[in-house]
């Protein structure tokens, strides 16, 4: 039988983070992210913490490599009569 999830402590988070390659930031993003979402992954419960930190570390260069997508405003041309 699972056992209950535990929301860990930000430190606890950190240590972990340290050992899998994240930094401190990356950690207080997951952990933030992570508590505003109530600690679900879409309509889901988290179930195991630490592989939600796996996939954060893992997936971040897909985030920080993808260049934003910059509106430019001065195409549309007003008709003035």
């Amino acid at each position: 039988k699972r056992t209950a999830f535990v929301v860990p402590a930000i430190e606890t988070v950190k240590e972990y983070f340290s050992t899998i390659k994240g930094t401190d930031t990356d950690a207080e993003c997951f952990f933030d992210y992570f508590t505003a979402n109530g600690w679900r992954t879409g309509k889901n419960p988290i179930k195991d913490w630490k592989a939600a930190a796996r996939n954060w570390v893992r997936r971040k260069s897909e985030f920080s490599t993808t260049p934003q997508k910059q509106t430019n405003h001065e195409t549309r041309k007003p008709n003035f009569l």
